[in-house]
């Protein structure tokens, strides 16, 4: 993952980087804990093979009862500390930052992308995001890390041996799994960009399923639907099969792993290094380490799945809008409206998608050329000519949705780029060719 990206993450959870923090560390006491346990199991056994079943065991078996309930009690610290302040504040946190992102784009640039594709990057972006910086970053890479950095430190005290074959093979693991990325990741990414086109039409569809039917032409796009939904469907089953095969591989190193790890320690038994209380807990500890292992694969996995996802969410947080207006509010207005020489070049420009040179798409119409009138106050004034002439870009221009690329548009004299847009809107009243009301009373949709 990128710097850049990563530098864009942190920004973005700032406000919640001190609860991350008290999160962090209440997992650290869980995973240190967690490693007393195996240690007064070997002591249990040793007890008893060495005395029998005698009072001496229960110290061990108490102090192991005691490290579980202290884990059991730091556990549920955790989880109601996740409920109060992360697992709830975090989704809605990142659904503002999106609706506040919203509001801060143009008109044109919502015209622009106005598709299911919008909300599919969007919803599905929100979810890769709170799983890249909480399920992995959070729950997964430092509590891995940690565990491994503890365990291996532990077991290097006992037998270094053990420490080293054990190191060697996170390496491994680390490279296998960089692998992976670098072989599947383009086929991911494509994946991704498959799947938004096959949401971005079934949502398009469901909004349009009325003119559909009643142009008869419900059958052909429902065909269509499906050969695009079976065509995403064979991508994802033929490089799935082949991740299947990479996880047969790599089960079999994290067995050779642990199993070399055991067979060392087999030997320090029978070299004299250390007693069978030892071995049971390096046993243990073995086992959290080559599980942590396990666990490394899984993350960089979902890195590389989630990262594509996060990455067109983190484009539409960067984008910044394409029309600027000043702040001059007003109380009243006359309702002169004057266009002066004006020119403007629809150029369809979406922010969202990018081809090969990372420049957006340009398909230039142009709408209006060295177009000049006045309308006084009062007057009524009719807009009138054929498709494409022109009519809806004026409206749309006189209530800020675009600005002239040349000429200027005046209300009461002043231009409209500058006023305060939101205040201007507020005196126009403006009935669109099409409307999709909200889920809402009749009152609600008037008052909006």
């Amino acid at each position: 993952m990128p710097i850049s990206t990563i530098k864009k993450l942190y920004n973005l959870y700032k406000p919640f980087k001190w609860k991350i923090t008290i999160l962090s560390v209440i997992l650290l006491m869980v995973s240190t804990v967690s490693l007393a346990v195996p240690y007064f199991f070997g002591q249990i056994v040793l007890s008893i093979t060495q005395n029998g079943v005698t009072n001496e065991v229960w110290r061990p078996v108490i102090l192991a009862a005691l490290a579980s309930l202290i884990a059991l009690a730091i556990r549920y610290a955790q989880i109601l500390y996740e409920e109060l302040n992360i697992d709830h504040d975090i989704p809605e946190y990142l659904r503002h930052v999106t609706v506040k992102k919203a509001d801060e784009l143009s008109v044109s640039q919502h015209m622009n992308e106005n598709s299911g594709r919008l909300q599919s990057v969007v919803m599905t972006g929100e979810s890769a995001v709170l799983n890249l910086v909480m399920n992995v970053f959070v729950y997964s890479v430092m509590p891995i890390a940690t565990q491994l950095l503890v365990t291996i430190g532990l077991i290097f005290f006992i037998d270094w041996r053990i420490a080293i074959w054990l190191s060697l093979g996170i390496v491994g693991v680390i490279y296998m799994t960089t692998y992976y990325r670098k072989k599947f990741g383009p086929g991911l990414k494509k994946l991704e960009d498959e799947r938004h086109d096959r949401n971005t039409f079934l949502s398009e569809m469901f909004r349009n399923f009325v003119v559909i039917k009643l142009f008869g032409s419900s059958t052909k796009m429902v065909n269509r639907f499906i050969g695009i939904s079976n065509t995403y469907l064979g991508h994802t089953k033929d490089l799935f099969s082949k991740l299947v095969s990479n996880h047969t591989i790599r089960g079999l190193i994290f067995e050779v792993i642990a199993f070399g790890a055991i067979v060392i320690s087999i030997f320090g038994i029978m070299q004299g290094r250390y007693d069978i209380a030892i071995f049971v807990a390096l046993f243990g500890w073995v086992q959290n380490a080559t599980g942590s292992m396990r666990n490394i694969y899984w993350v960089i996995r979902r890195i590389t799945e989630d990262y594509p996802r996060a990455e067109k969410y983190l484009e539409f947080l960067d984008t910044k809008t394409d029309v600027s207006f000043g702040k001059n509010k007003i109380e009243d207005i006359k309702g002169v409206i004057e266009f002066k020489g004006v020119y403007y070049t629809y150029r369809n420009k979406s922010y969202l998608t990018k081809d090969k040179n990372n420049d957006v798409k340009e398909e230039p119409t142009k709408a209006l050329d060295q177009t000049s009138f006045k309308i006084e106050q009062g007057q009524t004034v009719a807009l009138v000519g054929p498709s494409g002439a022109g009519k809806s870009t004026i409206v749309q221009m006189i209530l800020g949705a675009y600005l002239p690329e040349k000429g200027e548009v005046l209300v009461d004299g002043v231009s409209i780029a500058d006023y305060n847009i939101d205040n201007l809107r507020q005196f126009i009243g403006y009935v669109p060719q099409q409307i999709d009301p909200f889920d809402d009373t009749i009152r609600a949709n008037i008052e909006l």
